[in-house]
């Protein structure tokens, strides 16, 4: 696998030696792909243990930093880690086809809202809160939100 959600990672010590830490960079969203590709590249591998569980409460942590805005911080810091490893050009171009994709699902959504289906409408106004984010991207270098301190 390329990268696991950072909940719970066991790394080998021997693989996260000071220079390959996680990257403050990108506190909550985005740190877990930055540390996963830095492995990749330096030859370690990743790999799910599918017979471990560890019971995790999703987004506790993130409702704690971010309240209902972590899609606004997750967004641009993607951006953000994809130009620093691909460059910018290949950022604006991955932003054009996610604002593609994203009005293409919100007008399929807006349909589907239009004949009655009330979790089409929800998901059309989420769509649209998205949009300006990866919009945004096309034409310059997102902004990442500065992290808020823990609650």
């Amino acid at each position: 696998m390329d990268w696991a959600i950072g909940a719970v990672h066991v790394i080998r010590a021997t693989a996260v030696d000071p220079v390959r830490r996680y990257s403050e960079r990108w506190f909550m969203y985005v740190e877990d792909l930055d540390l996963c590709w830095r492995l990749a590249q330096s030859g370690w591998r990743r790999r799910l243990e599918v017979d471990i569980s560890i019971p995790h409460v999703g987004h506790a942590a993130a409702a704690q930093a971010w309240g209902g805005d972590q899609t606004i911080r997750w967004i641009p810091a993607s951006y953000d880690w994809y130009a620093e490893v691909h460059g910018a050009p290949a950022m604006r171009r991955w932003a054009v086809v996610n604002s593609l994709g994203v009005a293409a699902q919100m007008g399929t959504s807006t349909i589907l809202g239009m004949i009655g289906r009330r979790s089409a409408r929800s998901r059309a106004r989420q769509l649209a809160r998205q949009l300006p984010l990866h919009a945004r991207v096309v034409i310059g270098r997102p902004r990442v939100p500065t992290s808020p301190p823990l609650r």
